[in-house]
């Protein structure tokens, strides 16, 4: 029977016309220029490996669609136009974040309605090329008459086989790079990624021995022999969380203007400046930014620990100041679940959350509330608050896709700039700038400004090198290399009104310091919590692990900056010196590999099960992980 099922089913193969197997030759060739089109977009080296494994993959789902479709060419040209799609989607998403998205990423499509200015606002007319060819194609489609297959032929025979080579040369990734996403695209292209990142987020549940995720290293020591410890004693706290800011910035000038002169004005007088420190955000950008300096933890790269893990328990800066008195607040000008932050922070343990239903929407930009209302409000509003108070602002002016309305723009941008993501930028920080200094203005004016520490800190870079030509700009610019070292340098400034100070500490620092340095200047000694940072005032070197914008096991030390690979091979890597951005040997850096991959991994271990609560006793001393 099967003999004779495999005769019937090569005679009706055989009889299949010529131009049919052509049309399916034509769609295949097209998905793969398209899909080589947004490998070079993101990735500046074509592998042979991932030209094979690409037509490999893409061969098996035309050819096994084409046996098992009544009508062959209209089942190539549907394959065709879902493919092109999720191409067209990914190389979009790609030119706003800078990596391909996961299907985790539908838990946050309800985030689209308040940043669809910023997302859109990316969108690259060139993608749309990637879409021109579908009407042509169902065009041509309907001028010739359709193929019709013999189904049950085609499953006595002939579908076992294409299913098994389909089955294979897409799961292979998974076992290839033990469901890594950051490198499985770079070795097998975009579906690869995409059915692995499926496999991954449906069966990746990770759950640990809690022992196994207890940090270990060295104990937390914070006390009074630490230089500056208490010099901010009992003070009022302002965090500053400064959207998109990045520390080239400070001192920069554009046509002899300065760009900040509110922020350079605050790191030249009583402040202590951090001018190498990075940030260390994932999918949630500026929620994971709040996250880390409230936790001193590392965000979840691919997940939102906002999103996610709303219920957990936490041992945050905000909780630990409430044990000393302060009371708590965040200004947002926001929906206030906007990155779910409603439901985060009563287990962040921030008392008020200000967001855009409790503030006055006198004046609307771009996503959310103008900078300068959301200031003049926060203002209003602490100035009566019980003292001392640890308030945390978070500006949105200053967000992608930088879009200020013709009044608010008095940088004047030279005409080589135009209008380009880089001079939006400049405009965008301008303003932000302008009304943070109306704020220290206002708080002086309340008699706020001497008894406080008002903190500036940025939450994550906001021209990324690979997006729209910064690297070009923006290295004309600074005149040096732009790098994705410099994108990912952020100012963090610590304004101590009266102390006297003008100290810039270059000591590397990650988001993750925040936390226990903050706690220093304020003379609070911590002594429960389980922080993955240190106190990097006092600190004899430094080392931030990095992750999400580069891949896992990147890092960054006070001599190096490492770059792991994409494709997940150690000797591709490349590393700098930080300072004469000079190469610098692969083996030299085999240790921070492995720092920080563990480093990362054990954090990830504790939020994603919850594990606080089991680890944390008041006996056993504050624990850091190196």
């Amino acid at each position: 029977m099967e003999a004779t099922g495999a005769k019937e089913a090569y005679r009706v193969i055989s009889k299949t016309p010529s131009r049919v197997m052509s049309s399916a030759s034509v769609y295949l060739l097209l998905i793969m220029l398209k899909s080589t089109f947004l490998y070079l977009f993101s990735s500046p080296v074509i592998t042979p490996v991932f030209l094979i494994f690409s037509l490999l993959a893409y061969s098996a789902i035309f050819v096994s669609c084409g046996m098992l479709a009544d009508n062959s060419r209209r089942a190539f040209l549907l394959v065709h136009v879902v493919l092109s799609s999720l191409i067209f989607v990914d190389m979009n998403y790609y030119a706003y974040y800078g990596f391909l998205p996961s299907v985790r990423d539908l838990a946050l499509l309800n985030q689209v309605g308040a940043v669809k200015e910023s997302f859109f606002g990316a969108f690259r007319p060139i993608s749309f090329l990637l879409l021109a060819d579908i009407p042509l194609l169902v065009y041509l489609g309907r001028q010739k008459k359709s193929n019709r297959r013999v189904i049950p032929v085609v499953i006595a025979s002939g579908i076992r086989p294409v299913v098994f080579v389909l089955l294979a040369v897409l799961i292979f990734p998974v076992f290839a790079v033990s469901v890594n996403m950051d490198y499985v695209y770079s070795r097998f292209g975009t579906l690869a990624y995409h059915f692995s990142d499926l496999y991954d987020s449906v069966f990746n549940k990770p759950v640990v021995d809690p022992e196994q995720a207890r940090p270990g290293g060295y104990i937390n020591e914070i006390g009074e022999e630490g230089e500056h410890f208490g010099i901010a004693r009992s003070r009022n706290v302002i965090v500053i969380q400064l959207e998109s800011f990045q520390s080239f910035l400070v001192g920069a000038e554009h046509n002899g203007v300065e760009i900040t002169p509110n922020l350079n004005r605050l790191v030249q007088n009583d402040s202590i400046y951090f001018s190498r420190y990075f940030q260390q955000v994932g999918i949630g950008n500026t929620s994971d930014a709040e996250f880390i300096i409230h936790n001193s933890m590392h965000s979840l790269g691919r997940i939102s620990v906002y999103r996610r893990f709303a219920n957990g328990s936490f041992y945050t800066l905000p909780k630990l100041l409430k044990k000393d008195g302060y009371n708590t607040s965040v200004f947002h000008g926001n929906v206030p679940d906007f990155w779910n932050r409603e439901a985060m922070y009563d287990s962040q343990g921030i008392d008020e959350f200000y967001s855009l239903d409790r503030l006055d929407p006198d004046e609307i930009v771009a996503i959310g509330l103008s900078d300068r209302s959301l200031f003049k409000q926060a203002a209003e509003i602490i100035s009566r608050m019980e003292k001392p108070f640890y308030s945390v602002i978070i500006t949105l002016t200053s967000h992608v896709p930088y879009t200020l309305p013709e009044e608010l723009k008095e940088l004047e941008i030279s005409e080589e700039l135009g209008d380009s993501q880089f001079g939006r930028y400049l405009q965008a920080v301008h303003y932000t700038d302008k009304v943070m200094g109306e704020f220290i203005e206002t708080l002086k004016a309340a008699d706020l400004y001497d008894d406080s520490l008002i903190v500036l800190a940025g939450d994550h870079a906001g021209l990324y090198p690979q997006n729209e030509g910064n690297e070009r700009i923006v290295s004309s610019f600074l005149g040096r290399h732009y790098t994705i070292e410099e994108a990912m340098r952020i100012p963090l400034v610590f304004h101590i009104p009266g102390s006297g100070l003008c100290e810039e500490i270059e000591t590397v620092t990650g988001q993750i310091d925040f936390f226990p340095t903050l706690l220093n200047l304020l003379g609070i000694i911590e002594t429960s919590g389980i922080l993955f940072g240190r106190d990097i005032i006092n600190a004899e070197e430094g080392f931030v692990a990095l992750q999400h914008v580069v891949p896992l096991g990147s890092f960054v030390d006070d001599e190096k900056f490492f770059l792991m690979s994409r494709d997940g091979v150690f000797e591709n890597s490349v590393a700098w010196d930080t300072r004469t951005l000079e190469p610098v040997g692969i083996q030299e850096c085999i240790d921070g590999y492995y720092r920080a991959i563990e480093q990362i991994r054990k954090s990830q271990q504790i939020v994603s099960n919850d594990l606080l609560d089991e680890l944390i006793t008041e006996e056993s001393g504050s624990f850091v992980a190196e």
